[in-house]
């Protein structure tokens, strides 16, 4: 679709925008000088095609698995896949070239978004059923020479019928203490409402959006259920844990297999690469994994459980601008690298959902054991595990478990790790948020 085309099918969104006095002028002569006359607005949808991962999907749900691969003016560069019902953003994760991902997701229809900072882009749409395993493979394609720029991104299908009318939410939403914003942040607070939350988040948002879902309730109602959206998501827990991201340190060569075996009540959201039936086995390089190919720099999953085990009385409270520079502390206390540590703030000071103050609980392996078991082969010389339940600051009602500041102030406690020429390390940092059980 030409320029010529956006204009015919996005000039009544704008014109309608531009009455209700929601788009400046400026922003719509903005948005027609930097696309070129031959711009493309989306690539190709790729073809499906067999795949030899092998997933379970959780009871009545659907699994969503597949590879990246590379095509000309796409062999290099970061990739994040963006996974959503229509606008509401469900998964943002880290990909590979040449690496597989693994989704999984209620019975429904979905778009899966694949971009690069080397201006990259594919998008497919994905219907799945009740108990099914859909494969597919996406090639993203050279679209702009560069992901700097918010304007510089071809917008999902899910936004076509106004391409730019989340222009002014973005602008309003990104984070203002994130600078910079990561390459990645420009496309998704442009294309996703709740691009600056978790996941789907609550329901009758004041001051009137509801986060991922259809509003229900009058805008000018506080915030209900201020907690993940459970509904969005297979599983019954009461918790999600997102990203939990695990890295490995030892000698290059060393093959390391990682298997997850999830307790009672909980299952799977996501793995990258995928972890399916397999699990993981990878070669160390540089303290990077190498699976079939393809490199990551940790291990990622999510999943959702029963907070049962988990601890709610030790933990930390902080305004929203103290805190993730807080928890940076806590992980570089608890033994964590300096990249470990930059990964973990680069994503969760963008992610975090809005509250002018939070209280954490940090779960450590122990907690984390009970739900979410990690079998390592070889057996690491020292695991560090570190889960930041968040509550915002709304949810602390003081009626049930996580409603009420800690009676303790937590402290990590550094792993010390034998000297082993030989052996390695293993280290996880992830965030959890409480999580409803309907839309």
């Amino acid at each position: 679709m030409r320029v010529t085309k956006l204009r015919k099918f996005a000039g009544p969104c704008l014109t309608a925008s531009m009455r209700r006095g929601r788009f400046p002028l400026a922003a719509l002569s903005l948005v027609l000088a930097v696309l070129p006359a031959s711009a493309t607005l989306a690539a190709p949808n790729p073809a499906p095609r067999p795949s030899d991962l092998k997933v379970t999907p959780f009871a009545g749900a659907a699994a969503i698995v597949g590879r990246i691969q590379p095509s000309p003016g796409c062999e290099k560069g970061e990739l994040q896949a963006w996974l959503s019902i229509e606008s509401n953003l469900l998964y943002q994760v880290d990909v590979a070239l040449q690496g597989s991902f693994e989704f999984h997701v209620n019975p429904g229809k979905y778009n899966l978004v694949v971009t690069s900072s080397t201006g990259c882009f594919v998008e497919a749409k994905v219907e799945v059923a009740a108990n099914q395993l859909r494969s597919i493979d996406l090639k993203p394609a050279l679209v702009r020479k560069s992901a700097s720029r918010a304007w510089d991104w071809v917008m999902p299908s899910a936004q076509a019928d106004c391409p730019y009318c989340n222009m002014m939410a973005y602008s309003q939403m990104q984070p203002s203490f994130v600078q910079p914003m990561p390459w990645w942040g420009y496309y998704g607070g442009m294309t996703y409402p709740n691009f600056a939350y978790p996941g789907p988040w609550g329901m009758g948002m004041s001051p009137g959006m509801d986060m991922g879902m259809p509003m229900q309730m009058p805008m000018a109602m506080p915030m209900q259920m201020p907690m993940m959206n459970g509904g969005y998501y297979p599983g019954h827990g009461g918790f999600s844990a997102g990203k939990p991201a695990l890295y490995f340190e030892g000698k290059d060569g060393t093959e390391v297999s990682v298997r997850v075996s999830l307790q009672d009540q909980a299952n799977w959201l996501v793995a990258v690469p995928s972890h399916g039936e397999k699990a993981w086995t990878a070669k160390l390089r540089s303290n990077r994994l190498v699976v079939e190919g393809a490199e990551f720099p940790y291990f990622f999953y999510d999943y959702r459980a029963n907070p049962a085990s988990l601890q709610d009385t030790a933990g930390v409270c902080a305004a929203r601008g103290d805190l993730i520079p807080k928890l940076q502390d806590l992980l570089k206390r608890a033994g964590f690298k300096a990249n470990e540590v930059k990964d973990f703030a680069d994503y969760w000071s963008v992610k975090l959902p809005p509250s002018g103050r939070y209280c954490v609980y940090p779960q450590t392996q122990t907690q984390i054991d009970a739900v979410a078991h990690l079998d390592i082969q070889p057996a690491p010389t020292s695991i560090t595990q570190v889960l930041f339940l968040i509550q915002v600051e709304e949810a602390l009602t003081g009626k049930g478990r996580f409603a009420k500041a800690p009676t303790q102030t937590w402290q990590p406690t550094p792993v010390r790790a034998p000297a082993s020429a030989d052996g390695i390390q293993a280290r996880e940092w992830g965030v959890a948020f409480l999580m409803s059980d309907k839309k």
